[in-house]
């Protein structure tokens, strides 16, 4: 679109196999899922980039084995992200939210739900190979089947990746992070926390 700017659409289709959630139990059967997807991105002015994305889901009901069916609205995600330069940095900055329609009727329907993300990431080079990225996330969900949807909870997520190129394609990346956030169920709240390490190597082509 133009010599800068692009817009991209894309489709996909889901399938699970049955399996044995719990020994000895039902067998259970995941319904097939649908999802369409369009999307813009280009840059503007000072350096900054942006992209953005809407996509459409859909899920068919999952048998849950014993006559029994669970049935998912379809999701609406909508998506925007802006990156741009800060100092000899590189910050991004992105935002998303998903709508879960209410779900057709079944034997063990799944609320509505909307869930809201909002999040940062700066990525600071250390030297020419390695390059520290802090990010802070912060979530909010409402769920309810009544018109009016209720506070679930929310969830502040914190930490760093530390990356480090190998070669040309390869590069080594060390998580560190830390979610901690709140449940509700309409009389009493739950604290939760989780901490997360993980080490992987990417691979580009």
């Amino acid at each position: 679109m133009g010599q800068n700017w692009a817009v991209g659409t894309g489709a996909s289709y889901r399938y699970s196999a049955s399996y044995v959630p719990v020994k000895g139990g039902s067998e259970m059967s995941p319904g097939g899922e649908m999802r369409a997807r369009f999307g813009l991105e280009g840059p503007f002015g000072g350096g900054k980039y942006f992209r953005g994305a809407l996509v459409y889901t859909t899920t068919a009901a999952n048998d849950l084995g014993a006559s029994r069916q669970s049935t998912i609205g379809d999701r609406i995600l909508g998506y925007a992200a802006v990156s741009m330069p800060l100092g000899n940095s590189h910050l991004s900055l992105y935002g998303w939210d998903m709508r879960r329609i209410r779900a057709r009727p079944g034997a063990v329907p799944v609320p509505r739900g909307n869930v809201l993300a909002v999040g940062g990431r700066l990525d600071h080079p250390l030297g020419p190979k390695a390059t520290l990225s802090p990010l802070l996330e912060f979530r909010h969900e409402l769920t309810g089947p009544f018109q009016t949807m209720e506070l679930l909870g929310y969830l502040l997520r914190t930490g760093t990746d530390l990356r480090y190129r190998l070669s040309d394609r390869a590069t080594g990346v060390i998580q560190a992070q830390l979610a901690f956030g709140t449940l509700y169920d309409g009389v009493t709240s739950v604290s939760i926390v989780g901490p997360r390490v993980g080490a992987l190597v990417e691979w580009a082509r």
